[in-house]
């Protein structure tokens, strides 16, 4: 019987949070290739793979079901913490720019009382299960088109990038970013946080300590009315107008007396090294300097 998105797209979507994973590797292949269709929108998504190693996939295919497998768990323990952050300072309409894939917003389907809008140019599907590694199944499909709605409309895609792709942004919102600020070019980033400031009072993004000259297009530009925080390693900030998030993060979160917040976003076992100092003190140094 084949599916109907109309209906069953919403319960399609918890299959794919962590703790429902086992539930997946009893569907047969034929199944899950319809699943893929409906959760992207497409008849015939197309697939992507990582272009960074030397080998290729089928020189070494392990590589890149781990790099799969990574993925899947990065991003659902990134966004978990996110989320928990906007749970506690009270945010209600989260907008992703750069969101790459729909797996994160899938852990909204659960909690009505917010809102998601990821913006890219593609959107990816992790669609994980351990049964790939019997198929050596290490692509991730893809479309170039912005997925259908969950949750009618609270959860939803746009094609684009800001600013030249308009939000319409509500009220109690914040802007997300993560690994995509990096992507931008120096020149250009002026103009991206003169729009990012008209249209939201709270940012939680992260810019890699390894490329200076865009950390430092950032931190020059015009932050007043801001208060900013380290919040997590690999440059990860928290900027706001509303005094009142800092103090509800202080009762959730430890916070040292330099402003650090150990929120646990991207605290993951691979970032828990000595390379995450420099950014911790990149970033604390940025707070400073904006407080004179």
């Amino acid at each position: 019987m084949a599916i109907n998105p109309k209906i069953w797209r919403d319960n399609l979507a918890k299959l794919f949070l962590p703790e429902n994973q086992q539930l997946l590797n009893d569907l047969p292949d034929d199944r899950m290739d319809e699943i893929r269709r409906v959760m992207l929108g497409t008849e015939e998504p197309e697939t992507c793979l990582r272009s960074r190693y030397e080998k290729t996939p089928e020189e070494d295919p392990e590589l890149y079901l781990n790099d799969k497998l990574r993925e899947y768990r990065a991003v659902n323990f990134r966004y978990a913490k996110i989320f928990d952050l906007c749970r506690v300072i009270g945010v209600k309409n989260i907008y992703d720019i750069g969101c790459q894939g729909i797996n994160q917003a899938l852990q909204l389907v659960n909690y009505s009382a917010m809102s998601y809008t990821g913006m890219d140019l593609s959107f990816s599907f992790n669609d994980w299960r351990t049964k790939d590694r019997e198929t050596n199944n290490y692509h991730l499909p893809i479309t170039g088109e912005a997925p259908p709605p969950f949750c009618n409309g609270r959860i939803r895609f746009v094609k684009g990038w800001y600013p030249e792709t308009a939000l319409d942004v509500q009220e109690d919102s914040i802007f997300v970013s993560c690994y995509a600020m990096t992507m931008t070019r120096p020149e250009n980033i002026p103009a991206m946080a003169q729009a990012l400031q008209r249209n939201f009072d709270r940012m939680l993004f992260n810019v890699l300590y390894s490329r200076e000259e865009v950390l430092n297009a950032w931190k020059s530009a015009d932050w007043e009315g801001y208060a900013i925080h380290p919040i997590g390693p690999c440059g990860f900030v928290f900027a706001t107008r509303h005094p009142e998030d800092i103090a509800r993060l202080k009762q959730v979160y430890p916070c040292d007396d330099r402003g650090w917040f150990d929120t646990g976003i991207d605290n993951g076992t691979l970032h828990m090294t000595e390379g995450i100092f420099p950014t911790y003190r990149s970033y604390t140094d940025w707070r400073r300097d904006l407080e004179g």
